[in-house]
């Protein structure tokens, strides 16, 4: 939330404690609320609008940058049998093979 978090997603190197990578501010990507996820070299994270959630995202773990962004889900992700799962707004998403959602 805003005055709590940057509403960023930091990733820092394990060994040195240097950061790697953050997603920029003007996109909202994290908040202090959502732990994110990892899975097949993606960090799934939540979008936040300060009040809720407004999307959910993929990122290459590597380099920070997004691989997709989806308008709904984005309170902590949960992968389970290759699919993502998120809520938002009294919804559950599932994220499944080639970044559709299945249901």
């Amino acid at each position: 939330m805003d005055g709590f978090s940057n509403l960023t997603t930091y990733c820092f190197d394990a060994t040195t404690g240097n950061l790697v990578w953050s997603t920029p501010f003007a996109e909202k990507i994290g908040d202090w609320r959502c732990s994110p996820a990892y899975a097949e070299g993606r960090i799934f994270a939540g979008r936040s609008n300060l009040a809720e959630y407004s999307g959910l995202c993929a990122l290459n773990a590597s380099t920070g940058e997004p691989v997709w962004c989806y308008p709904g889900g984005g309170a902590s992700p949960a992968i389970s049998d290759d699919l993502v799962f998120s809520i938002a707004n009294g919804k559950v998403y599932a994220f499944g093979d080639n970044d559709q959602i299945r249901g």
